[in-house]
């Protein structure tokens, strides 16, 4: 992976020289070509095939949030399963990647 991304600013690299070496000898045409290729180059970026996400809850199960147990489970379930869930909603914005999902929860209450 090293070598590619070496690969990828070498020749980003040797773009940024054409297009200085063109602005130096007065060639407007072929600078603003260039230049043109470079803005794309940055626009386009590299966008990885696959993504790790984590996400963790960090829950209060004190007694005196027991009256709001079922709208978290709620919450949290409609977070993680569904057409509205993260993963859905990710797949959507950007079908070209596949997503993975690791999901940790931990509950906390008051030391008696």
């Amino acid at each position: 992976k090293i070598e590619a991304n070496l690969a990828i600013a070498t020749e980003k690299d040797c773009n940024t020289h054409r297009y200085f070496d063109a602005l130096l000898a007065r060639d407007k045409n072929a600078a603003s070509n260039i230049f043109s290729d470079i803005y794309t180059s940055f626009k386009k970026g590299f966008i990885p095939s696959s993504i790790e996400l984590e996400l963790a809850f960090l829950i209060d199960i004190t007694g005196s949030m027991a009256p709001y147990a079922h709208a978290v489970v709620a919450t949290i379930k409609t977070m993680l399963t569904g057409s509205g869930s993260i993963l859905s909603k990710l797949n959507i914005k950007f079908p070209d990647i596949e997503f993975h999902l690791r999901v940790g929860a931990m509950g906390f209450r008051d030391i008696d």
